[in-house]
């Protein structure tokens, strides 16, 4: 696991914003395993995670038990045969391509979660390759305007390469804070004592 404590400025000045969050493929996993953690624990907020990238049970892995009716997952990524898991808090969505899907399931998530929410989508990349780029516009700014006029928080994730050019410009001008951590290469250093 990638060490990722340089998220934490992006949680100074996240609440009631949409930010867009620009990583490298090393950091991903990383990155939202510590920003469930964080809007989970420490935020004490409900979460409507989109996933596009992993199924709801892989999401489910990184959520302490204790927190898991605090979350909504929309899952686009498994497959019908890997939908294994019946639970209120999960809505499967065919494909990243079914945007109307996708709709349904964040406002079904903010329905049935209490208090302040914040919504992830964890690959605008998986998101923009399925759709046509009018589409993806149209998905990005209604959301961020939904999530601006609702006074809750927005969190987009992008790993640099999967994004094209056109497609992070659109997402930067939804976007209230932009973060692009896709050049750091942050790891754990062990220092060890040398026996004499």
């Amino acid at each position: 696991m990638q060490n990722v404590s340089f998220l934490r400025e992006v949680f100074l000045n996240a609440e009631e914003n949409v930010s867009l969050v620009v990583l490298n493929q090393q950091q991903t996993e990383s990155a939202l395993d510590f920003t469930i953690k964080r809007i989970l624990i420490e935020e004490g907020v409900s979460l409507i995670y989109v996933s596009l990238t992993k199924t709801a049970e892989e999401v489910l892995q990184w959520v302490p038990q204790l927190k898991k009716k605090n979350i909504f997952i929309i899952d686009a990524f498994s497959s019908k045969s890997e939908r294994f898991f019946k639970e209120d808090l999960i809505e499967y969505v065919d494909t990243p391509s079914n945007l109307t899907g996708i709709q349904i399931g964040i406002e079904e998530g903010f329905s049935v979660l209490p208090g302040k929410k914040v919504v992830i989508i964890d690959s605008l990349g998986a998101l923009s390759s399925y759709n046509d780029k009018k589409t993806f516009g149209k998905f990005i700014y209604t959301f961020s305007n939904k999530i601006k006029l609702s006074d809750n928080t927005m969190f987009l994730f992008s790993a640099k390469d999967s994004l094209d050019v056109w497609g992070l410009s659109l997402a930067k001008q939804f976007c209230d804070k932009i973060y692009d951590f896709s050049g750091l290469y942050v790891t754990n250093i062990e220092v060890s004592k040398k026996s004499h």
